[in-house]
């Protein structure tokens, strides 16, 4: 789903300098044959020709930007492409191609103007989950680092790209653990517009979270807590903020790695409201997602984030007969990958990327 407007351009010196740099290559295998001095002349000649062709290509990479298409956009960009040939050939069709060339394109700018999708990226021990509203984007968290290397760069910038997503409008930190900001520094390369995290950064575009704030969107409401607004004592898990989100009415809570204390204060102030889904507190640790949380909010539907064969064990089983006993179903990363939550009017369905598990319910 990658576009690069200068390969348009490029392809005017690329093909015959390439086809000359290719025969010629092997043409020089045989003059060396009969003449090693002008081998060696004639391959510096080609050898410029290449740098000339490869700098050439390189500056205009840095004028002219690539971009990242949704695949719906790809899609009907490559079916007009096709009906623009067949109205070439066929003039008498030429009329009825043209509008269906133009209701293949507005389907789909208007299927991505009002797409409300939620995905769980896989970050294995951490956390990232991207939302979706029509042209708008937020992320939550950016994963860990894993070999000295941002899991972002193979896990959340693969999934950007996946849906046409050149830069975030929102990069939210639940709070500062490095399995939350690992891949802060490749996502505000790529591109972001704002940075909420409870803590102060030196960093552009960064707001502090030192009281409740809101970011909004059409039919989207993201309601953001930070711990001093508690007022209450807190470890660097118990810094998270509290996120409650609302998409197309679609009620979800993203608690961090806060433990029971900070949920029940959270209760006991009633800035929790009940939800449709909620995401498992600390990776699914026995300390978060309290029954006096899960009765508060009532979910639907529970997700969990946590990396395979996690030396924590999460999640863990104590959580998971909470879960059970309030009847409510759940999807693991570490089970199932990238878990997507595709809303539609007043329905949702959830998906596995390597599982064919499937859930949905109506709200």
């Amino acid at each position: 789903s990658y576009f690069q407007p200068f390969s348009l351009i490029s392809n005017l010196w690329l093909t015959w300098m390439s086809s000359i740099i290719l025969f010629g290559g092997i043409g020089l295998i045989f003059v060396s044959l009969f003449s090693l001095s002008m081998a060696k002349f004639l391959g510096h000649l080609i050898d410029m020709m290449a740098h000339v062709m490869i700098n050439v290509a390189d500056s205009l990479h840095v004028l002219l930007p690539g971009y990242f298409w949704d695949r719906v956009l790809v899609w009907s960009f490559l079916v007009s492409v096709i009906f623009i040939i067949m109205a070439y050939f066929l003039p008498r069709f030429r009329v009825r191609f043209c509008l269906v060339i133009c209701l293949i394109n507005v389907l789909a700018i208007g299927y991505l103007g009002h797409r409300k999708i939620m995905v769980a990226i896989d970050v294995g021990q951490g956390d990232a989950t991207l939302i979706i509203n029509g042209f708008q984007s937020i992320l939550i968290d950016t994963g860990g680092v894993k070999n000295k290397q941002p899991i972002a760069l193979t896990s959340i910038i693969p999934v950007l790209n996946f849906y046409g997503i050149n830069t975030l409008d929102a990069l939210v930190l639940t709070h500062m653990d490095l399995d939350h900001i690992g891949g802060l520094n490749p996502l505000i390369h790529r591109g972001v517009q704002q940075i909420f995290s409870p803590d102060s950064l030196n960093l552009k575009h960064h707001i502090h979270v030192n009281a409740p704030m809101k970011i909004l969107g059409n039919d989207l409401i993201i309601s953001i807590f930070p711990p001093s607004y508690i007022g209450y004592d807190y470890t660097s898990n118990n810094a998270s903020l509290y996120i409650a989100i609302t998409l197309n009415k679609l009620k979800v809570i993203i608690t961090g790695d806060m433990d029971m204390k900070i949920e029940n204060e959270l209760i006991n102030r009633n800035i929790v409201d009940q939800a449709h889904v909620i995401k498992l507190g600390h990776h699914g640790s026995r300390f978060s997602t309290s029954t006096t949380l899960l009765s508060r909010t009532s979910p639907v539907f529970a997700w969990n984030s946590s990396g395979r064969n996690n030396r924590y064990r999460h999640p863990h089983h104590e959580v998971i007969e909470r879960l059970n006993n309030h009847h409510i179903p759940y999807f693991s990363t570490h089970q199932h990958g990238a878990i997507q939550f595709f809303i539609f009017s007043n329905r949702v369905w959830i998906s596995s990327f390597i599982s064919n598990q499937r859930f949905t319910f109506n709200f």
